[in-house]
């Protein structure tokens, strides 16, 4: 069994707009938070941080995403770890360049390490770095480096779900061959990246499944035990341990299609069987069962098919021990009434994972408990600091607009142009002596009250 691994936090050093940065990824109890959504302007590093987290997961250790990123001599990066009961640092600075350190968790509280973030200049971090070297020396005696590295074809998987800044394009499905999709069977790799790019990939990965079964089912078929059964009853066993993905993706897939109006059709799916045929799947309107291409679906519901589909389809029918699921903006393109469902989607699929979220949306964010939100915001220096979040979960996305992502007002420029009036005529109205002025008010105020809500809904704190 693979160690159990977990990512208990991320400090960043003049890195970018992160000074002294530490996101620190630990519960009440201690416990590292399997859940976390980071929510903040455009610009706090929401989308820097999973990029650093999946290339850690990537290559396990820290990557200097470009080189005039870390043109600071003070830069450094370091992930706080736990490797089952054990906890670490995996650090990288711009004075150790390659060299990559493991260090002990309480570490964290002493002076050399202390030494090490204060430091002003590279010479002092040079010397802080000295006196790191025996604790790197003492650990990589336990081979911790290599192990929390993850393995292909093994119970560790990590999932980076980018937006890359491209939009699925109108056309075809992506089209593989069967081949390509075979050699999985002979190699899984632990990372994987799920973006518009790699959509062959996930077609692959879904050929892949669905040809697993029949292997598996014709080793099945092999056992003595079986061989003494009906045809149907061994068919009828296969299939209780053996689901097919696409029926199960289908299941995934309609929980969110329907609130569109739209359901997979699985009955017309033609599944591959010579070695240049593809894949073809359907979507079809719910009410009247008509086909609809996929160029003509919306660039949100292509985007929610694949994406869901790439990371369901990696986790099928697998035992995962180490997971990770880091997905950006998973409401991308997506009308509000469907993200209500969307990260329990993405819940119900993962097992023993770490799950991470960046998202602008509140509606995604209160899914989240207040601990595992992590809000990024700018301090008066203009570097990023965090906090966690207020709103408790499943709370009124109006309500975390103001608490968690400190939108003080929600009401456009019109609405507080009305509000001013609003305002304006609850102070002039008990003064008006003449009565049918007053009722003309009267009627005005209780016109803009009952259009915007104000009586209900008053902003800025105002009565």
């Amino acid at each position: 069994m693979a160690q159990r691994m977990k990512i208990l936090g991320l400090k960043l050093s003049n890195y970018r707009q992160f000074k002294d940065f530490y996101l620190d990824l630990i519960d009440t109890n201690d416990k590292p938070l399997n859940n976390v959504c980071l929510i903040g302007a455009n610009g706090t590093g929401k989308s820097t941080i999973l990029y650093l987290i999946s290339q850690f997961l990537e290559y396990g250790q820290p990557v200097w995403p470009d080189k005039k990123d870390s043109d600071s001599p003070l830069s450094c990066i370091a992930i706080r770890f736990a490797l089952d009961n054990q906890r670490f640092w995996i650090l990288k600075s711009h004075v150790t360049g390659k060299e990559v350190l493991i260090l002990p968790d309480n570490i964290s509280v002493g002076k050399q390490w202390s030494r090490f973030w204060e430091a002003k200049t590279a010479a002092a971090i040079k010397q802080a770095h000295k006196s790191f070297i025996f604790y790197a020396r003492s650990l990589d005696r336990e081979g911790l480096f290599e192990q929390v590295q993850l393995k292909k074809n093994s119970s560790d998987l990590a999932i980076y779900a980018a937006p890359d800044g491209q939009s699925l394009l109108p056309g075809e499905l992506p089209k593989t061959s069967l081949d390509n999709a075979l050699g999985l069977l002979d190699t899984m790799e632990a990372f994987q990246l799920s973006s518009y790019s790699q959509l062959q990939e996930f077609w692959n990965v879904l050929i892949y499944q669905i040809k697993k079964r029949e292997r598996d089912y014709q080793i099945f078929l092999a056992d003595p035990e079986v061989q003494k059964l009906t045809v149907a009853d061994a068919r009828e066993q296969f299939d209780t341990t053996h689901p097919e993905i696409l029926t199960e993706l289908a299941v995934q897939w309609n929980l969110i299609l329907e609130k569109a109006g739209l359901v997979f059709d699985i009955e017309n799916a033609k599944i591959p069987i010579q070695a240049k045929e593809n894949l073809q799947v359907y979507i079809k309107s719910a009410k009247n069962g008509i086909q609809i291409p996929y160029n003509s679906l919306s660039t949100g519901i292509r985007n929610f098919i694949f994406r869901l589909g790439h990371i369901y389809s990696l986790y099928f029918n697998r035992t995962v021990e180490r997971g990770f699921l880091l997905i950006d903006e998973p409401e991308a393109s997506l009308f509000p009434d469907l993200l209500y469902d969307i990260i329990e989607r993405y819940k119900s699929i993962i097992t023993n994972t770490q799950f991470f979220v960046a998202t602008h949306s509140p509606i995604i964010a209160a899914q989240f408990k207040p601990e595992e939100r992590i809000i990024l915001e700018f301090n008066d220096d203009h570097y990023v600091t965090c906090r966690r979040g207020i709103s408790p979960e499943g709370d009124d996305p109006n309500d975390l607009l103001v608490n968690d992502f400190i939108v003080r007002s929600l009401y456009g420029k019109e609405g507080l142009k009305q509000w001013d009036r609003y305002l304006e005529l609850r102070r002039i109205i008990p003064n008006i002596e003449d009565p049918q002025e007053k009722r003309e008010r009267l009627a005005e105020y209780a016109r803009i009250g009952n259009t915007y809500n104000f009586a209900e809904h008053e902003i800025s704190g105002e009565t």
